[in-house]
């Protein structure tokens, strides 16, 4: 999977479906890798959605800097990684981070930011 250089840290992404599509972005929850939303690429890119997810600094197959880590910071990475108006408009999911619900600053952009459950998951047996 390619790397994007992201406020000086290497993160891991991929990027599924038409470049026609409307962005879909995924971010991982913690202690996890962009492979968590695995499920729901399928039957998003079926039903037309470009789907971008990458994983967190310090998770999956991304650099791990010295930390710590803050939620502006995850969020710039978020804002670096999507690269705006290279993948268009579109939504922001992500499950949770500590707590915190706050990560859509500084990206007005999104046309949406979704908190999800990390253990949300669409069946693949689900009409899309």
């Amino acid at each position: 999977m390619p790397l994007a250089d992201v406020n000086g840290t290497k993160l891991n992404y991929c990027l599924d479906g038409s470049e026609q599509g409307t962005v879909v972005m995924f971010s991982n929850s913690l202690a996890s890798a962009l492979s968590m939303w695995d499920l729901q690429v399928p039957p998003l890119v079926k039903a037309g959605y470009r789907v971008l997810r990458y994983d967190s600094r310090g998770h999956g197959q991304s650099e791990v800097p010295a930390g710590p880590y803050s939620i502006e910071m995850l969020t710039a990475d978020a804002v670096g990684v999507d690269g705006r108006p290279r993948f268009g408009e579109g939504s922001l999911l992500r499950p949770f981070h500590g707590g915190n619900g706050r990560s859509d600053a500084g990206r007005p952009s999104w046309g949406s930011v979704d908190l999800l459950d990390p253990f949300f998951h669409v069946s693949p047996y689900a009409a899309a």
